[in-house]
């Protein structure tokens, strides 16, 4: 059973990194290229909910996981860990759904300062959500270093 817990355990942060890091550097920067910014929004609008969703499952699991393997001898991963879900349910509870919204309203308003306000509004909102995955990119590593650390040692 503590067999397939660490598995669990490992597989989750490193899906976590995974998809934060092909979405980030690979899958966003190649869509803004290729496409017409709008449609661009659209498809990455479209796959946001699913990397959240990944992100949430991958958090939970790597949470419980590390919870159920080490009790309170692992706090201060507990605590990385914690700061990352949470990290990753604001940006998409809070400031990814703010921010879709946000861009909806953008296409259909007509009046040019409200328009301006909706954009500086969209992009303080996206810029927000970009900080919480920055926050999952740079911990997730650490903690990964933490976790293989405590392998070698047990």
């Amino acid at each position: 059973m503590k067999l397939i817990l660490k598995f669990l355990h490992l597989f989750s942060l490193t899906v976590w990194f995974g998809g934060v890091v092909f979405l980030s550097f690979f899958i966003a920067p190649i869509m803004f290229r290729t496409f017409p910014r709008d449609q661009a929004g659209d498809v990455m609008a479209a796959i946001f909910p699913w990397f959240y969703m990944m992100g949430y499952i991958a958090g939970f699991t790597a949470f419980f996981t590390l919870i159920l393997l080490y009790k309170k001898r692992a706090w201060f991963r507990s605590f990385l860990i914690l700061v990352m879900l949470l990290a990753t349910l604001y940006g998409g509870l809070a400031a990814g759904k703010k921010a879709d919204h946000l861009r909806q309203e953008i296409r259909h308003e007509q009046d040019s300062s409200r328009l301006k306000v909706l954009r500086d509004n969209f992009h303080i909102q996206h810029r927000l959500s970009m900080i919480s995955n920055m926050v999952v990119l740079i911990l997730i590593p650490v903690v990964l270093l933490l976790t293989a650390r405590n392998l070698s040692e047990s």
